[in-house]
């Protein structure tokens, strides 16, 4: 097993955070893979990965970070990784080699133990998987880990976890005196792609998983974060990472930033405002590297924080003058109550004009050189989008 990380005994019992990290880039049955190993029959149209495993890296390790910032609604207690790095993966970073390669024998055996791990309806859990997927029919998610194919294993899908068995292993037991962490997060970085060769047979089971309890009352709170729609594949930047991987930190780090609704003051990322940003977030990553990915994120029950930031995030923002003409006219502001102004210009140039602020409640005030203009005061809400944060501002007649 690979236990990564294991913080149970510091936090005596007291609930934490409990992760599991999947990433699969080399995959030993297909071409290109293991030379010792017997290739897959049938040959799947897959080819093996460059980024994937990488990518589970880095949240692994913005989950180290975000621990050490004190930015987790919880202590980060344990963390699963199980990894099977490319060779060029590898060569970039010597850390991919201390996890326990992804086969299907060592997620089953680590996602077992990830989940009695999960025994206090006070702690939370967290699932990130990047690698190959697969699509059976409408809406199904098939995770292919690093045997898969094996043509020794019985069918092509023996070596796979089906996302369905895994959300419904993690629901609450039927023994009530058994507990499971309520809150729950599912982040799959995978292609949701039917392949050629389900198209020439009857659809093919996956191996079970684990056994799962009848009956149960699901109370949970969950977010299910789909890199792809179905019917669609998830896309990376060869030997980089995957466009969701780089989408999802820009959220956690900055673009899903919301301020706080409650006593606690922070500003924070909840499964409410990530599936509110992550698609501007992926938009702005495809643009960047001509990639067309679109994701789907599934909430069920309450909001779920997942992120604190000491202090509001920085936005970008951008005031644009209504006339153009206008605008070279015009002084601009913008103060938050009770403080000097935190951006101030005497002429709107050029139209629309960028600026940054930290995200907050803001007046601005727009005050044209010229009395045939009117001038105008609002107040909003500053917080991050993409590409900025923007104010139009009307001064004609």
């Amino acid at each position: 097993m690979t236990l990564i990380l294991d913080r149970r005994n510091d936090l005596g019992g007291a609930p934490g955070i409990h992760a599991l990290i999947g990433g699969v880039s080399f995959y030993r049955h297909l071409k290109d893979g293991d030379p010792a190993a017997q290739p897959a029959d049938p040959m799947f149209d897959l080819k093996q990965l460059t980024s994937t495993a990488m990518s589970a890296y880095l949240f692994y390790k913005w989950l180290l970070a975000a621990d050490a910032a004190k930015r987790l609604p919880l202590p980060l207690a344990t963390v699963h990784l199980l990894l099977s790095p490319s060779a060029d993966e590898l060569a970039k970073e010597a850390e991919l080699a201390k996890a326990e390669r992804c086969s299907r024998k060592n997620f089953v055996t680590n996602l077992k133990e990830w989940r009695s791990f999960a025994n206090d309806a006070d702690a939370m859990t967290v699932l990130y998987f990047a690698g190959h997927g697969v699509q059976r029919r409408q809406n199904d998610s098939v995770l292919l880990l690093d045997d898969f194919g094996d043509p020794d294993a019985g069918g092509s899908l023996v070596n796979t976890a089906e996302v369905a068995q895994i959300i419904a292993g993690m629901a609450p037991p039927s023994d009530l005196a058994k507990k499971i962490a309520n809150r729950q997060l599912y982040f799959l970085d995978a292609c949701r792609m039917p392949d050629k060769e389900f198209q020439k047979r009857d659809w093919m089971n996956t191996g079970d998983l684990w056994n799962i309890d009848k009956n149960s009352r699901d109370d949970r709170s969950q977010l299910i974060f789909y890199a792809a729609i179905p019917g669609s594949s998830a896309f990376a930047v060869r030997g980089g990472q995957t466009l969701f991987s780089a989408a999802l930190t820009d959220c956690l780090d900055r673009v899903a930033a919301v301020p706080s609704e409650d006593d606690d003051a922070r500003w924070r990322v909840t499964t409410a405002s990530l599936k509110a940003s992550i698609q501007s977030a992926v938009d702005a990553v495809n643009l960047q590297h001509s990639g067309e990915q679109q994701c789907l994120p599934i909430t069920v029950g309450s909001d779920i924080v997942i992120a604190y930031f000491d202090e509001s995030p920085p936005v970008d923002c951008e005031v644009r003058i209504d006339p153009d003409t206008a605008a070279k006219l015009c002084s601009f502001s913008v103060t938050a109550p009770g403080a000097p102004p935190a951006y101030q210009i005497d002429k709107v140039t050029p139209n629309p004009l960028g600026f940054n602020v930290k995200g907050g409640f803001y007046t601005y005030d727009v005050q044209p050189a010229d009395a045939t203009l009117k001038p105008f005061k609002g107040g909003t809400i500053v917080k991050p989008r993409l590409p900025r944060f923007q104010m139009k501002v009307k001064v004609g007649g």
